[in-house]
């Protein structure tokens, strides 16, 4: 009857101690997932922060080709108006 007790015994304690690393385990396992939780939370907002910058760079190189075909309309309206002048004056010389 005493070696039946102390086996009932030892069986319980095996059983609390895998019952005892089980919860550990799972106590880690649920931290790891935390700490994934915030990485992901924090990769999402960079994530947004980055589109946010690309958007403003892709906007500021939309003004800027802007500006850039703007410059080259009036550079070529001022050629066009010199080269009117040109045409004008060697006229006005041929006809003199």
């Amino acid at each position: 009857m005493k070696e039946l007790a102390m086996k009932c015994i030892k069986e319980k304690k095996l059983e609390n101690d895998q019952i005892r690393q089980l919860t550990q385990q799972l106590e880690q396992a649920q931290e790891q997932q935390k700490q994934m939780q915030k990485q992901l939370e924090e990769s999402t907002r960079k994530i947004a922060q980055l589109n946010e910058k690309k958007l403003n760079i892709e906007a500021r190189d939309q003004q800027i080709d802007q500006e850039i075909e703007y410059a080259k309309i009036r550079s070529n309206e001022e050629l066009k108006n010199r080269e009117l002048d040109l045409i004008e004056e060697r006229n006005k010389i041929e006809f003199a």
